[in-house]
């Protein structure tokens, strides 16, 4: 009996990517990224902002749980002084001595009440500083405004502001806890003692433009992080192309914005 030869069935080809084909597939990766890089940028620069305000949130918690401590007093906001809210004997950051000191927090008035460093900074501070650091190695960027708990400031008084420094949060009244910033996250170009200066109209004429040390825009590059003294947080705007730091002299069309922020610490006529 004969058999057949038996004969396997040929394999079926597959047929391969054409150079156009690939460079094709290529660009439509390439389009696709353009589309979602910027969308993941600002998703992550919303998420720091979220980050910014729930630390602005933390130490604004500190600081009202402090006067419950300490017969309705502020936390002390003195220049310079072992006993202030940060060590500010050691944590001046004008220097790379200062700027990276954990001890200057640990060592706070406010220490006790959240032992985490990473609120006292906003999570997006980087870049030049006038120490020669990177914005992102400062251990803080945020500071307390000029009127509360400072003892020695005699600067930013004036006879049109006989309760010029604000010792108790009984005295907080023009403007009114909900209006009365406390926090604010500062300029890296400014940032020093954890003292916010802001001169009042008085000190430097009919404008509010004593800006000794600057608000930050690091969030969209128009706003800046703060807290208020009722417990609220939230962001003061900046939209009409002002730079870090803010200079002495503004523009007419950067006034209302100027004086917003300055309002929140000083009454404004």
């Amino acid at each position: 009996m004969e058999c057949s030869a038996y004969k396997a069935s040929p394999r079926a080809e597959k047929p391969g990517f054409t150079l156009i084909e690939l460079l094709v597939v290529i660009a439509i990766i390439a389009i696709l990224a353009a589309m979602l890089l910027p969308a993941l940028a600002k998703a992550k620069l919303r998420a720091q902002q979220a980050t910014c305000l729930s630390n602005m949130k933390q130490l604004q918690i500190c600081w009202q749980m402090y006067p419950d401590d300490n017969q309705d007093i502020v936390p002390l906001n003195n220049t310079h002084d072992v006993n202030a809210w940060i060590n500010a004997s050691i944590g001046d950051e004008n220097t790379p001595a200062g700027a990276t000191n954990l001890l200057a927090l640990s060592t706070g008035l406010l220490w006790n009440y959240n032992k985490a460093y990473g609120i006292y900074k906003c999570p997006s501070a980087q870049g030049p500083t006038p120490t020669g650091l990177d914005g992102a190695l400062y251990v803080r960027t945020c500071s307390i405004t000029s009127r509360l708990g400072n003892k020695n400031e005699t600067l930013m008084n004036s006879p049109s502001l006989p309760d010029g420094q604000i010792l108790k949060t009984s005295g907080i009244k023009n403007p009114v806890p909900a209006n009365a910033s406390v926090f604010v996250d500062e300029s890296l170009q400014t940032i020093d003692d954890g003292y916010l200066a802001i001169d009042n109209y008085q000190g430097t004429g009919p404008d509010p433009t004593g800006y000794q040390n600057s608000p930050s825009i690091r969030h969209g590059g128009t706003s800046c992080t703060l807290s208020f003294a009722d417990g609220h947080v939230g962001l003061a705007v900046f939209n009409e192309g002002e730079k870090e730091p803010f200079p002495g002299a503004i523009s007419a069309a950067q006034k209302p914005d100027w004086i917003n922020f300055y309002q929140t610490i000083y009454p404004y006529p």
